[in-house]
């Protein structure tokens, strides 16, 4: 087994609300995000508000690192969350097709301001086996981002 360092605090486990005994762990990575050639000085600190379906508020706050920006003294990156799944993987699953989509709610650091937002589609497809990886765009009004 692999030991994943977690830097990023997570203010609940999975699915929300649910206690009782830890089945699994999932880990959510977000280590960079990279702007579009015509937008890379669109803002150089940026932060990712996680908040899962049926959570109150934002669990989990991100900061990687942008793609082609050398890190100043104020942005140390925390890119990996841990979560308990305290549902066995039946009802977990389950949980993951009512969800459908998490959403990612993406902030210029610097002014706090929402810059877009980063829906994870297809959740039910996550598993053990098959995770979700790529890179994913941010909406916004603007139509300025990737990440």
């Amino acid at each position: 087994k692999e030991r994943i360092q977690e830097d990023v605090c997570v203010r609940t486990s999975l699915p929300p609300c649910v206690e009782g005994p830890v089945y699994a762990i999932l880990i959510c990575h977000i280590p960079k995000l990279r702007w579009l050639p015509k937008h890379q000085s669109v803002c150089r600190s940026i932060t990712i508000k996680v908040a899962w379906w049926g959570e109150d508020d934002t669990s989990a706050i991100f900061k990687p690192q942008i793609s082609g920006v050398s890190l100043d003294h104020r942005q140390q990156p925390s890119t990996t969350a841990k979560y308990y799944i305290r549902s066995e993987l039946i009802q977990f699953s389950k949980y993951l097709i009512d969800a459908a989509e998490l959403v990612l709610k993406v902030y210029d650091t610097d002014t706090n301001r929402m810059i877009g937002t980063v829906k994870v589609k297809n959740l039910s497809t996550l598993s053990i086996n098959n995770p979700i990886k790529g890179y994913l765009p941010i909406f916004s009004r603007r139509r300025f981002a990737r990440s």
